[in-house]
């Protein structure tokens, strides 16, 4: 299945996007239930994947020690 080899978030929603696509399309269609609920599950799978991603994506973001720890940004130096 696409979803399982999606490594980025763009791919995943876009599958998202497709399901959700596919599910309006055949409630339009009046088709079954059967095929609404599947398309659905497919949307609900991709959006998890996609928190997933996300969620891995966030990193802590480490400050680096300043050398300078009384300087402005302007480079001027102050004391406390």
């Amino acid at each position: 299945m696409a979803l399982a080899r999606a490594t980025e978030v763009a791919a995943v929603l876009a599958i998202r996007n497709h399901a959700e696509a596919v599910r309006v399309a055949c409630a339009n269609a009046r088709a079954g239930l059967v095929q609404q609920n599947q398309a659905a599950e497919i949307r609900l799978r991709a959006e998890r994947k996609a928190g997933q991603l996300l969620n891995e994506e966030k990193r802590p973001v480490k400050r680096q020690a300043d050398d300078h720890e009384n300087s402005s940004h302007d480079g001027t130096s102050f004391h406390t």
